[in-house]
Order: C-alpha cells, then sequence, then structure tokens
C-alpha cells in the first residue's frame, strides 16, 4: 500500500519532537486530538509512513488539516471509543466528507484501526476510554497529545473460505463456537480477538526447525544399572539421506551436532555431496522423534531404552527440506487494543469535581450502596418428574468456590411459572464486589411445612443452578434486566454436577428450550459502571511516553524506571514485556506512591511524612524506611476515600432541574436503600496511627478481614524485608501462602489492596512449585494471585510442563473469565512445543466433549491453539480425529450386536473385522496417546472384541519400516468408561518416576499410553511381550495355579533360560514390584486380582485398569475382598527370594528398596496431594468430594516424621506377608467363576 496515504510531516520545533514552552501537563493531557483517515481497506500492513511514525522516526501526522479524506477530532481524554465514534460522525457531516454518517457509528460496519509496529490494532471496546489506549501517541506544540487512525469499512469475508476453516475448526474441537458468537461485545468474542495478541507474539519468536525437530529428553541422572554405559562407546547406525547406511562407534556423551559432523566425515571419504550440518537432522528410524539440541546421546528418552533394552539404534540422516511444513495458513482474527478491557484509574473516573460533559463512565468505588437485585420469577416448560410442592431461591455473592454471602426469598409453591417480584439485598457495598465475584441462584426444593417467613429453615435440594458475573469481562457492573437459563443439579442419570460446577461456572444453559430460565432484575445506573485499573492518579501513569516501543512477548519481561516529559524524576512505567492475559499491560501498582515490585523505590513513589522543619534528613529517612516495613494493618487504613458529598452519593447536580442520574434508577418505591458510606465492619484508624510503626511480626487480628490464626509472618512483609531473612526464610514464607489467602476476607476492599501490596513483593522463583500448583486451585482467583502462579510456572522446562499438562488444563475451570493468565501461559507454550501442543489438543478436546459447563472456554482457548498450531499439527490432528471417529462407530455397533454383558459368539471376531473393514479409518495416523509412533495400515485378522461389560476393541496396526524388528501396534480402544481416572493415575506414576529418578532409584514403572478421545471413550496403549499373572497361573497348574508359590518363577525361567538373562529379569522384577507395591498403596489402587496385574517376558511387573483408586475396594455380597494394603503373595516373594516363607538377604534387600522409595514420596507428599486435588474439577467418579483426599495424605503420612513414615510402611509389608494367602484365595475365586 502507498506510504503517502497516511501523511507524515516534517520533524520541526512544533511538531511531535518538539514542546512549547510553558507546557502544562495537566491541563493539556485532558484533551486529545485524533487525525482520522478514510481509507477503502488498511492493509495487511502498516504502510511506511505509519511504521516510521511507530518507531518514532517520523515526528507525527500534520494536524490542523483537514480534507475530503481526513477529520480532525478533539476530545476529552476520558471520552469513550463510542464518543469518538460520534464525534467523528458529527464531524464529518460539518466538512461533508464520508457518504454513511450513520454507518461510521457502527463498529460492524467501520474499524477504528491504528499502527503499531508491523501490526493493525482495532480499537474494539465501545466502551474502553481513550486515554487507555497503547496508540503511538505524539506531542502537538501546544503540548496537547495526538494520534493517527484509520476509519475503514468491514472487509466482507470470503464466506466460503471462512466457512471451511471454521468447519474444519469444528470438527477437531468437537464444538462450533460461530454458532454462540452472536454478541460483538461477548465474553466469546472479545476472548477470541484478544488470544491473537499472544498468539502472534509467539509465532514471531517460533523457529520452524527448532519447533518441528523437539527432542525427547531427560534430566534425571543415569539410572544406577545404565551407569556403567557412560564409559563405553555407543554403536550408532546412521542412514544418510537414503543413499548411504554405515555404523559407528561413539562417544555417548556427544551431541547430535558433532555426530552429525562426523556423519558428514564418513560421507565426505565416500565421495558424497556433503551437506552442512546445520540442514541436516537426526530421526529415530521408524518413529516420529528427533535427536537435536545441546543435549548429550544419553539424555534423550529413546537412546536410553535402547540400552536398557539392548536394542541397536538407528538413526535417520534428514536434510530440513525434508520436515513437514509448519507454516500457518489459516486465517487469524485481527488484533485489538492491548488494554480491551481494562479500565482507567480510579481518580480517573471519580466523580469529584466533575460537570455533567466531563462523566462518561462511574468508578466501581464510588458506588457506595448495597448490592441488591430483584427477583422477577422463575418459567419451565415441563416440570420435573418428582416435582417438590414448593421452592424457594437462594442467591449467594460467590468467589471463587466460596459462598461469602446469602440470602433466600420467599417460598412459593412450584409450578411451570413462579413469580416474586422480590427485591433480595447483600450486606456488603458495590464499591467492595472483587472481580471475578458470582451472583450464584439457586432453586430449591422446599418442605410443605415451611413457613414463608422462615424459608431458611424448610430449604432442601438444590434442583437448578446457575450464576452471573457481577464484573463482567470488560470490568463493568452488571446492570438491568437478565434472563438466565440454569443448569439442572442432577443429571439425566442421576449424578451430580461435576465438582464445584456450581460455584465456579458462569455459563448458562445452551438448551434454552427445555431449561429453567430465572428472571432477575439488578440495578440500573446512567452510565457504565467500571472496576477501576487502580487507584493511581493521572500524574503517575499519564500521559504515555512519546515513544513506545512494539509490544513483545507478554509472559516474560521486566519493569524499569524512566523518565517522562514533564515529570519530576524516575517513575514507573509498565513496559512491552510485562505478563498479562492476551497481551494486555499489567499495573502493579497497588497504591499510588506505594513501593513496587521492581524494587526501585524513587522519591515520588512514596508519601512524603509529616516533617518539621527542623526534622533532619536521617529522621525523614527513618520514617520512609518505617512505611516499607509497616504491617498491613496499618495499610489498611489507607485506603482511597471520597470527601465529597456528592460523590459519595454518585449523583452529581450541575444547573436547576439538570441532575445526573448516577445512583441507581430505582423500580420499586418499596426497594430498600442503603445509607451505608462504609464497608460493613469497617472501622478509621486516628490519623495519629496512619504511619505508625509496626514490626514485621505484627499480629493479624490488626488486619480486618484476615483470620486470628493467619500466618503472622506475612504481616508487614515486603521485598526489602524477604530478602534480609535470606532465600531460605523467603521460601518458608511463600510456602505458607495458600493457608494465608484462605484466610482473607475478599469482600473488604482496603485488606484486598493490602494482599495485592504484600503480593508485589514476592518473587516467584523462591516459590515452590507444588505451591504455586496449590495456589491454581479454586480458593485462590484473585488475578495478582493467579499473575504470581504464572510468573513462576514460566521457570518450567516443557517436560515439567508437559508432567503437570493434566491438572493445568483443569485449573482453567477456576479461571473467573475466559482470558485469563493461565490460558495465555497454557496456549503461549503449547505454540512453543509440539509436545505439549498434542496432548493440549486431546486433554482439552475431551473436556469440550465431557463438561458442558465449561464447553464454551475449552473449545474457546483449544480454538486459539489451532489457529497457530501449523498445517503439519493440522494434517496430524484431522487424522487422528478420524480415527477416534471411525473406531467410537464400530464400538458403538459392537454394542448393539452383542449387549450382553460378557458372552461372545464365536463369529463376534469375524463380525467386528468386517465393520473395521467398511469403516473410515485412514491409512496412518500418529497414535493420540503418544506422538512418536505413527499407526499404518489396520490388521484386521489380529483385531477382535473383548468379552468385558463395555466391549473394548483389540486393535493392531501395522508399525512403520524400520531396520529393527518392530511387532505389531496394540490399541485397546474403550467406549464407554471414562479413561481420565486412568489417565490420572499413569500421570501420577510417571511423577513419581521423576521423583526417584533423580534420585537414580529406577523402579522400572510401565506407565502405558492411555487417553480419553472424547466423553467416556478413548484408546490405551496394548504392552507387547507381556500377560496377566492369571496367564501364568493357568499356564502353571489351571486355576489352582493360584496356590503355587513358584508359578511365576519357573514360568521366568522358562522365558530366561540363560542364567545371565535369568538374574536380570529376577532383578527386573524385584525393582518393579517393589515400585508398584509403593505405588499402589499410597494411590488406594482396588480391585487387584490377577487379570489386573501383567508381568512381561524380561520380567518387568505391572499394573493396569486403575478403576478403583483412594481406598475405594470392592466387596462381594457384602464382604469386602481385598483385605491387604497392596498385593505382596507368596509367589511374588518366592521370586524376590524368600522360598518357603523364610526371611532373606533378598527380602531385606526388598524392603530396603520401598523404604526409599515410599520415603521419597513421603517428602514430595504436598506436590502429590495438589495434584490429584487438582484434578477434583474432573468429577471423576472416585476423586469427586475434598473428603477423597484423606486416604491420600494418610498413606503418604503427609504430617509425620520421616522414621515414623518408615515405621508405617513396613508395617504394610508386614501385614501383606501375613495376609498374602487371602490374595491367592480371592486369586482363585476370580479364575474359578471370572468375577471382574
Amino acid at each position: 500500500m502507498d506510504g503517502s496515504v497516511l501523511q507524515m510531516p516534517p520533524s520541526g520545533p512544533g511538531g511531535a519532537k518538539g514542546e512549547a514552552q510553558g507546557w502544562n501537563p495537566r491541563c493539556s493531557d485532558h484533551t486529545l486530538v485524533f487525525l482520522c483517515q478514510f481509507r477503502p481497506s488498511p492493509g495487511t500492513t502498516p504502510p511506511a509512513a505509519d511504521l516510521d511514525h511507530a518507531a518514532g522516526t517520523q515526528s507525527g501526522p500534520v494536524f490542523g488539516w483537514s480534507g475530503p479524506e481526513f477529520v480532525e477530532v478533539t476530545v476529552p481524554a476520558q471520552c469513550s471509543i463510542q464518543q469518538l465514534r460520534l464525534r467523528l460522525c458529527l464531524k464529518a457531516q460539518e466538512q461533508s466528507c464520508h457518504p454513511n454518517l450513520l454507518g461510521l457509528l457502527d463498529p460492524e460496519q467501520y474499524l477504528l484501526l491504528y499502527a503499531r509496529g508491523q501490526e493493525w490494532y482495532e480499537m474494539y471496546d465501545d466502551c474502553q476510554v481513550l486515554r487507555t489506549l497503547d496508540v503511538p501517541w505524539s506531542r502537538l506544540a501546544d503540548g496537547r497529545l495526538a494520534a493517527t487512525i484509520a476509519v475503514t469499512p468491514v472487509a466482507a469475508a470470503n464466506d466460503g473460505k471462512r466457512q471451511r476453516q471454521q468447519a474444519l475448526l469444528a470438527t477437531l474441537i468437537g464444538h462450533d463456537l460461530d454458532r454462540e458468537a452472536t454478541n460483538r461485545l461477548g465474553e466469546l468474542m472479545v476472548t477470541r480477538r484478544k488470544l491473537a495478541s499472544p498468539r502472534r507474539q509467539e509465532l514471531k519468536l517460533r523457529d520452524d526447525v527448532v519447533y518441528a525437530t523437539e527432542p525427547w529428553t531427560t534430566t534425571a541422572p543415569l539410572p544406577r544399572d545404565l551407569q556403567p554405559h557412560g564409559d563405553r562407546s555407543l554403536k550408532v547406525t546412521l542412514h544418510y539421506l537414503q543413499m548411504l547406511s554405515f555404523s559407528m562407534e561413539v562417544n555417548p556423551s556427544i551431541t547430535p551436532q558433532l555426530l552429525l559432523e562426523l556423519c558428514n566425515e564418513v560421507t565426505t571419504d565416500q565421495g558424497l555431496e556433503c551437506w552442512p550440518s546445520d540442514s541436516l537432522v537426526l530421526k529415530v528410524t521408524g518413529r516420529e522423534e528427533f535427536l537435536s539440541g545441546d543435549f548429550r546421546l544419553l539424555d534423550f528418552l529413546w537412546v536410553r531404552k535402547c540400552l536398557k533394552s539392548s536394542q541397536d539404534l538407528h538413526l535417520s540422516v534428514l536434510s530440513v527440506a525434508q520436515l513437514p511444513l509448519e507454516a500457518v495458513r489459516l486465517a487469524d482474527w485481527p488484533l485489538v487494543d492491548s488494554f480491551t478491557g481494562q479500565s482507567s484509574s480510579h481518580d480517573d473516573l471519580r466523580l469529584e469535581g466533575k460537570d455533567l460533559d466531563d462523566i462518561f463512565m462511574i468508578s466501581l468505588w464510588d458506588c457506595d450502596r448495597k448490592f441488591r437485585f430483584k427477583l422477577t420469577g422463575i418459567d419451565i416448560p415441563k416440570l420435573p418428574a418428582k416435582a417438590p410442592p414448593s421452592v424457594c431461591v437462594e442467591a449467594s455473592i460467590i468467589y471463587g468456590n466460596k459462598v461469602l454471602l446469602s440470602v433466600v426469598s420467599t417460598t412459593k409453591s412450584f409450578a411451570d411459572e413462579v413469580l416474586w417480584n422480590e427485591w433480595l439485598e447483600f450486606s456488603v457495598l458495590l464499591s467492595d464486589l472483587p472481580r471475578g465475584a458470582k451472583l450464584g441462584l439457586t432453586v430449591n426444593a422446599c418442605s410443605n411445612e415451611t413457613a414463608s417467613d422462615n424459608p431458611q429453615k424448610g430449604k432442601g435440594g438444590t434442583l437448578f443452578f446457575v450464576n452471573l458475573l457481577l464484573i463482567d469481562h470488560r470490568s463493568l457492573l452488571s446492570q438491568g434486566p437478565y434472563t438466565l437459563h440454569m443448569w439442572p443439579y442432577l443429571g439425566q442419570e442421576g449424578e451430580v454436577v461435576t465438582y464445584q460446577a456450581d460455584r465456579l461456572s458462569s455459563a448458562t444453559n445452551p438448551d434454552v428450550t427445555h431449561s429453567m430460565a430465572i428472571s432477575l432484575l439488578l440495578d440500573r445506573y446512567s452510565f457504565p459502571v467500571v472496576l477501576p485499573n487502580g487507584a493511581t492518579s493521572p500524574e503517575s501513569r499519564w500521559p504515555p511516553a512519546e515513544a513506545r516501543p512494539a509490544p513483545a512477548s507478554p509472559l516474560c519481561g521486566t519493569v524499569s524506571p524512566v523518565f517522562r516529559p514533564g515529570s519530576a524524576g524516575p517513575e514507573r512505567v509498565q513496559t512491552s514485556e510485562e505478563i498479562t492475559p492476551s497481551g494486555s499491560p499489567v499495573s502493579l501498582e497497588s497504591r499510588a506512591g506505594e513501593p513496587t515490585i521492581s524494587g526501585v523505590f524513587p522519591d515520588n513513589f512514596l508519601p512524603r511524612l509529616p516533617v518539621s522543619p527542623e526534622t533532619p534528613p536521617v529522621a525523614e529517612e527513618i520514617n520512609r524506611t518505617s512505611f516499607l516495613h509497616r504491617s498491613t494493618a496499618s495499610l489498611s487504613s489507607s485506603c482511597p476515600s471520597s470527601t465529597s458529598d456528592a460523590a459519595s452519593r454518585i449523583t452529581t447536580t450541575t444547573a436547576p432541574g439538570c441532575t445526573i442520574h448516577t445512583a441507581p434508577v430505582s423500580t420499586s418505591s418499596t426497594a430498600p436503600v442503603s445509607t451505608s458510606s462504609t464497608a460493613p465492619g469497617s472501622t478509621s484508624s486516628p490519623a495519629s496511627s496512619k504511619h505508625s510503626v509496626r514490626t514485621p511480626q505484627s499480629p493479624t487480628a490488626d488486619l480486618p478481614g484476615v483470620a486470628a490464626n493467619a500466618p503472622a509472618a506475612w504481616i508487614g512483609s515486603d521485598k526489602a524485608h524477604l530478602k534480609r531473612f535470606g532465600k531460605e526464610q523467603s521460601v518458608h514464607y511463600t510456602s505458607n501462602l495458600p493457608t494465608f489467602l484462605r484466610s482473607v476476607d475478599w469482600l473488604k476492599r482496603n485488606v484486598v489492596e493490602d494482599v495485592h501490596w504484600l503480593l508485589e513483593h514476592l518473587e516467584p522463583e523462591e516459590m515452590d512449585l507444588s505451591v504455586a500448583l496449590e495456589l491454581l486451585s479454586f480458593d485462590s482467583i484473585d488475578e495478582s494471585v493467579r499473575r504470581l502462579v504464572v510468573q513462576r510456572l514460566e521457570s518450567l522446562s516443557n517436560d515439567e510442563v508437559l508432567m503437570y499438562l493434566l491438572q493445568l488444563v483443569q485449573t482453567l475451570k477456576v479461571e473467573p473469565y475466559h482470558d485469563s493468565f493461565l490460558a495465555c501461559f497454557l496456549l503461549q507454550r503449547a505454540l512453543r512445543s509440539k509436545r505439549i501442543g498434542h496432548f493440549f489438543f486431546w486433554y482439552m478436546r475431551s473436556e469440550v466433549a465431557a463438561c458442558p459447563y465449561f464447553r464454551q472456554r475449552m473449545a474457546l482457548v483449544l480454538e486459539a491453539y489451532l489457529l497457530g498450531c501449523g498445517q503439519a499439527m493440522l494434517d496430524g490432528f484431522s487424522l487422528q480425529v478420524q480415527a477416534a471417529q471411525a473406531l467410537q462407530q464400530v464400538a458403538l455397533q459392537v454394542k448393539e450386536m452383542f449387549p450382553d454383558k460378557t458372552d461372545l459368539p464365536p463369529t463376534a471376531a469375524l463380525q467386528v473385522q468386517g465393520l473395521l473393514e467398511r469403516s473410515d479409518l485412514p491409512k496412518e495416523f500418529l497414535v493420540p496417546f503418544d506422538p512418536r509412533v505413527k499407526a499404518g495400515a489396520i490388521l484386521l485378522k489380529s483385531c477382535k472384541v473383548m468379552a468385558s461389560k463395555k466391549k473394548p476393541l483389540w486393535l493392531e496396526f501395522q508399525p512403520m519400516p524400520s531396520p529393527s524388528p518392530t511387532p505389531p501396534l496394540g490399541i485397546l480402544f474403550k467406549e464407554g468408561d471414562d479413561l481420565r481416572q486412568d489417565m490420572l493415575v499413569l500421570q501420577t506414576l510417571v511423577v513419581m518416576d521423576s521423583i526417584w529418578q533423580e534420585k537414580s532409584l529406577d523402579l522400572n514403572l510401565v506407565p502405558y499410553g492411555c487417553i480419553a478421545t472424547g466423553h467416556n471413550i478413548g484408546m490405551i496403549e496394548i504392552v507387547r511381550k507381556a500377560v496377566t499373572i492369571a496367564a501364568v497361573q493357568r499356564s502353571e497348574g489351571g486355576t489352582h495355579g493360584a496356590f503355587k508359590n513358584d508359578a511365576i518363577f519357573n514360568w521366568l525361567r522358562g522365558k530366561c533360560p540363560l542364567q545371565e538373562i535369568h538374574f536380570r529379569a529376577m532383578e527386573m522384577f524385584v525393582t518393579s514390584c517393589a515400585g508398584y507395591c509403593v505405588a499402589t498403596y499410597v494411590l488406594g489402587i482396588g480391585d487387584r486380582h490377577n487379570d489386573n496385574i501383567m508381568i512381561t517376558n524380561q520380567g518387568n511387573l505391572f499394573h493396569i485398569d486403575f478403576g478403583h483408586i483412594l481406598g475405594n475396594r470392592k466387596s462381594f455380597l457384602g464382604v469386602r475382598r481385598e483385605r491387604v494394603p497392596f498385593v505382596l503373595t507368596p509367589d511374588f516373594l518366592y521370586v524376590i527370594g524368600g522360598v518357603k516363607g523364610r526371611d532373606s538377604l533378598c527380602i531385606q534387600r526388598f524392603k530396603d528398596i520401598c523404604t526409599e522409595a515410599y520415603l521419597s514420596l513421603h517428602s514430595q507428599s504436598r506436590l502429590l496431594v495438589t495434584l490429584f486435588s487438582l484434578m477434583l474439577l474432573t468429577g471423576i467418579p472416585e476423586l469427586s468430594a475434598a473428603e477423597d483426599m484423606r486416604y491420600l495424605r494418610e498413606a503418604l503420612q503427609q504430617e509425620r516424621s520421616e522414621e515414623h513414615a518408615r515405621d508405617h510402611f513396613l508395617q504394610q509389608i508386614a501385614t501383606c506377608e501375613n495376609l498374602g494367602w487371602t490374595v491367592q484365595a480371592n486369586w482363585w475365586i476370580h479364575m474359578l467363576v471370572g468375577i471382574k
């Protein structure tokens, strides 16, 4: 596009670089000037002149000239974008320079754009205050701030291309978001647009080759059995560009880059063309796995696996041009202003001293009346089958999962339509409502004898529920009438809703035709009421710098002091790198003039304490130090307060007969009116105590809203104070943060401000990971808390993020809004790593299918990922989804064909094979539970249906071509089971294994692949060369083999006849048995019959099928079948070395391994308990209440000493030894009658 379209003036003393003498910033900064240029389209990138202007190399647009294409608009800085549109329309009418004046008022017809860096940004939110825009401002000679914007018509979308793209996304996600995107300013559309910013930032930084060849490595030390390999040469067979294959002995500590250089030396000797090593990559032959990066060969998981299994290492050398295309081809959403959804400060919005024309919106902190709403009634098309005789409505203020306040309506007879027309009021001021607070509404059944004047007495079970965010995603207070469609509390099959969904979800029931609807009326105001973005006065954050850098990655950066025009000294400004949801800048100041997280405390940051002329400078500095170390009880006394009567009443009178009705517009003469001007329970402090000196250990009783037993060390903590005690003490302080935050009264704004001040002085890197994960739970939804946690998560490696990804996805449900720090973090890490992205896709997709209460949020974040994951990933996901859908259809047909629980006809396998042959399976696809493995054509003759209740499909596929013999790929496809519980157990096994590996303790766990691909549907990896213990026992004596102590020993001796191999098999059995004894005990895994325990030909024992966890045991005819804490039977002890029950050194060594493994988990008990508690949000059957955590804490002996924990586990081993015969008896009965 021609760079002259937006004209720029020459540099000069009166331009942007120059300032008029005598310029008064306080006067000039209240007025903004926009040069609006009409143009047919913005183009794909800003023109050259715009880029120069954004970079600060030009002096700005030529203001003061208007023509047929330009309109100069002058507006107050506190105007909104909508008011800018209105004034633009009036100016265009005066100059007769636009054919569609009314269209200029409609954001769906005309866009307002500005250029920053290489991108166009849309001024999207009509209610956004102009002074909060992230526009590149210029300074005029008279001191006014000015900016150039483009006014362009909305481009007509390519409907065919757009529909094809959306159809692809809807198929991959499993949900069509476009059907719900009806409101341009609704949370769905606003978040869609805002998430485009962090996505583009990540894509700009992404290296496609690094992205495509991300390796699978480990930082754990070499296991003890592999340590000898560190001193030996490693044989590697290289297949060079499909032209040459050769083997070479290399040092296992060299890097892939050095290996490629050695490879080039060999090819040069062979007379082949030598490619530069940086244009080549190493790929594991027959697998989608690469060796890349600055890692030792021994650090790659595949190399360690080859060494452990004595398997040859084959690597293919490929050129970079042979890698799949990772380019992003999908059309992205246009960028929006980075401050979209954020408001101005309280000082900017407050009513005091303003005229009628100066008021455009109201600060929520100026609203001192109590929150109330009018309950109109409920309406349901069809009453429930078991409808109660009467109902009442309970309304609650919910924050996170906590019910802070509740009121109950009168009781009414239940009918298809019930009217109340009743005002319900809460004892909380509107000004104290925190961001993320919800109005929870439930329809409860009431008993007949309930008196209408005492509805609380007869409150019964909850029938329906719905929640409404009181402060929406744009920081606006909800106003006016609402009709909300409610969720039934019990599902179709009688199951209770997902854990805490009735408190966490703000979604409404999409089934508007059949659902219960509740109508209510919130107080209405003459202006939008907005939650301020802090209390900072304009002088500290306005005007913006003349030349601001283009926004960089929003998830990393620093805060630095800079000088601004007209400022007396350095002041803290938000840089482009600060972590924010969707790239929005963050204000880290909790109050004007207080110390910031940067650690720089210039004079103009701290309030000047009253000092007499005779006071020496040292005394003043002591006063300032006292301020830094004061308690938060003192801080709470300095919250902003209005001194204007008009402002406190939120009503401003300007002229006779002209009143601005900023107080609620009453719709009932009998509605209660609040006259309180302070928060309930708050008291004013005497002036003499405002700056009193407090010790850091001031009692928490001084802090209103904080329980008396809150950690005293927190009170008065600031950055300098924490650093004075050193890192160890600071880590100890942060470990108590979850307990402290649970005691905070979030309905007291002065207390919340003090907590924010405290959080800003904590170092994220000093927080233990288990504490950070615990803070992601539903106890801490405050934005400052979650920002601190995400800052800590940023330091995690890809391996660590992948390890905890299952929980991180679940905690998205805790966020009060779609756009959050956590959502941006997960989006960016998934776009950065194909490994993370692959599992992120499936974890999110299964939640879209399984949890309707958070479906839109999960689908929205998943869509944001798919728009940037690259074409190769999209193609791979399409084939995987196609395979999953085809197999699901076959599974459903099989269930219809064979409805009996276990009986199958002899022709069942042939019938299943026929269904598979006619299915729409792709020729090849990456396996969802392991993206390193690709499944080829299906081997029909090896496929069958299993004789169990859910009729799982046993499937086998051809492996990818490989020089080494590779068995077929086995997949067990299940429909009807929630595999997320199995996923949790297997993920916990991976975490346990990583804890043990850090101590060089390799217990040979087999965390086989398992993934949910939808609601109650998924795939499980079939472990090759493995059989069940029941099969081993049958082969050694039929059903009586359950009592044959040497059955497993004899079977292993037959599989490993050579003495050396047999010894390794025995060692493998000992370590794996120890690992699973500890793991199954800690996790409380039940239903451990001999068909749920398997063993490989090499002696590796492992467990499968984790349908019963956390101590939930099976019973038969009312008798508990399992009486031991874990499985350690006489036949296991026989293999370990306990011949004829005699103790031996081998048994003692086994116990030592067990206790070492158990104590390692005991030391990490907080992490393990936290991981499980976060999975409460899934609502899986045996992890659906907080009480389910009791077993885990007891099994880990979380509150006990290490010595006590050691004795505890040794007692469990003794119990297993004494009652091992009961397990054998259960196994014999299982084999005899086939109990499942």
